[in-house]
Parts: C-alpha cells; structure tokens; sequence
C-alpha cells in the first residue's frame, strides 16, 4: 500500500476520478461499488458530473441511512450521483423503515455478490459511514447503531441517534483491483479507493 498525501480535497478528487477511470477502462461490466455520502467525496462527485464517460458505469451501493427519517443520505447522493449519471436503476439503497433484522438480511444480500470497490470517506474520528472506531472491529459488517452524540452532531438535519451503517468487514470484501498501487489515499479530506 502506497499513502498519497494532497494540499486540498480537489486534488484528492482528480487523483481518485484517474484511478477509477483506469479501473472501469480495464473492466467490461459495470461496476458494483460502495458510495460515500460524506463531505470526502462532493469533489469527486462534481468531476463524475463534468464528464459523460462516468454515465452508466456503476451500480452503486449506499453506505449509510438515518433510521426512521426521510432519506436524508438517499437525497445527497441521488443529487449528486444517481440522477446525474442515471444510475436511477443500478443503486441499491438502504430503507430508513427498515428493522435491524431487515437491514441485517440486506447486508447480507449485498456482500453475498460481487464487490468491485469500496469508495470510502474517513470522517473526523476516522469514522467510515457510520462505523465509528470503538464501535466494532474489522469484522464488524454493519447493522443498526447507535450515534455518538459528536456524530449526531455532525449532520444537518439529523433527527435520531439511531442509524444503519454497513462497516468494515463488508468494505473489506471489495474486489479492490486499481491499477496503481496505491490502494488508500488521504489528506485533508481523506477518501480510501
């Protein structure tokens, strides 16, 4: 693993977009990958936007949702991924409605196929989604938890402690297959490829 370090998140972005670029040029499928839905990822997404090569090339898995509220995380990424490169019908999404049995059984759905990628976000705390350090270890593959007040915090528009996150050890399960070597990259605005 090589670790790159950038002056700013716009640097961090074009990085990233050159390495999922050769990543998709070397595949014929459409990829299946997770999304972040924080802050790490906005540049990026604005570069996918620019540019039609990134139409139709994944099928994009949510990371996180804020149980019981009104897709809060669904609404960030579909006006910033899913709409612009009409990926209406290739994003599996989580349900806030959802019971923990329910979202259990659909983490289980989604690692039981084919990872491409894991596009990740590391927050503050180093947090990716909701999976917080101290919370589980790397075999910790996601379900319903409970907020920290400082991540609670964190979100507009929170309305509840209470959120369904996927957690390492689904990220882990990534096929991951980036030409380059480097593999994690992080700066100001860390985001893991």
């Amino acid at each position: 693993m090589r670790i790159l370090s950038f002056n700013n998140a716009q640097e961090l972005a074009n990085k990233t977009e050159v390495l999922m670029r050769e990543f998709c040029e070397s595949k014929k499928d459409r990829l299946r990958g997770f999304f972040p839905t924080g802050k790490s990822a906005e540049a990026l997404y604005a570069n996918f936007r620019k540019h039609e090569f990134w139409q139709q090339k994944f099928q994009g898995l949510q990371i996180d949702e804020f149980a019981q509220a009104n897709h809060l995380f669904l609404s960030t990424l579909q006006n910033q991924i899913i709409l612009p490169l009409g990926l209406e019908d290739q994003f599996e999404t989580i349900d806030p409605t959802w019971t923990e049995q329910q979202m259990n059984s659909h983490i289980q759905n989604v690692i039981s196929h084919k990872i491409d990628f894991a596009l990740l976000g590391f927050g503050p705390n180093g947090h990716i989604g909701f999976h917080e350090p101290g919370l589980g270890d790397q075999k910790f593959l996601g379900g319903t938890v409970n907020l920290t007040e400082q991540s609670f915090n964190r979100v507009k528009g929170a309305t509840t402690r209470k959120a369904m996150t996927f957690g390492a050890g689904s990220f882990l399960k990534a096929e991951n297959k980036v030409k380059e070597p480097a593999q994690q990259v992080s700066g100001p605005a860390g985001l893991g490829v």
